[in-house]
């Protein structure tokens, strides 16, 4: 990809972010998520799929819970091709979302490669920051678990605890040879995937 399309993709999917967030209707939700470098306690280093929705499982389980009215949800991430345009990620998107959340509408946009910075970082980095604060008065952090219970009591941040057993839950809903849905590359082209029920 030439330096001219490079430039071109960041300046129209800041654009489409910017529209999306600026015309969110009482039925939608926006959520930009990433994962942040890990903590350096953190023991499960899984990006993959199975990581992303046993991730996902306590964040759209709130919005269902607090928002029931709501029924499109629009995703922004990077556009890692080994976590978010991957095939098993479309496969669970295509499936759990609709299943286990009844929303009826879901968009995926990809940030262009190197570009997907936002809020989800930030919200990493004041975590990360909050935990060495801690540290350094002399507290220990030694597991994923402490870091959770430490900071869910100091961090106006909510948090919620995911662990290997609720990855290896998803993983197990997997079938083992999952075909690619043709014509699916042509729109990881265009930065984007949408599905309606």
């Amino acid at each position: 990809m030439n330096f001219r399309t490079h430039v071109y993709n960041i300046r129209h999917q800041y654009k489409a972010y910017r529209q999306c967030i600026d015309g969110l209707t009482g039925t939608e939700v926006a959520l930009h998520i990433d994962f942040s470098e890990n903590y350096a306690l953190s023991s499960n280093q899984n990006h993959g799929p199975s990581a992303i929705w046993a991730h996902l499982r306590p964040i759209l389980s709130e919005v269902k819970n607090k928002h029931p009215v709501v029924t499109t949800v629009h995703f922004f991430s990077d556009g890692s091709a080994t976590q978010y345009k991957e095939k098993i990620n479309f496969y669970l998107m295509a499936n759990r979302f609709f299943e286990n959340y009844e929303f009826r509408k879901i968009s995926w946009n990809f940030f262009e490669s190197g570009h997907g910075k936002g809020a989800a970082d930030g919200v990493g980095g004041t975590l990360k920051r909050q935990a060495d604060a801690i540290v350094a008065r002399g507290a220990d952090i030694a597991d994923a678990y402490e870091f959770f219970s430490t900071l869910q009591d100091v961090s106006k941040i909510k948090l919620f605890m995911v662990t290997d057993e609720d990855i290896e839950n998803v993983a197990k809903t997997i079938p083992s040879k999952i075909i690619p849905l043709k014509g699916t590359m042509q729109k990881f082209y265009r930065n984007s995937w949408n599905i309606k029920l």
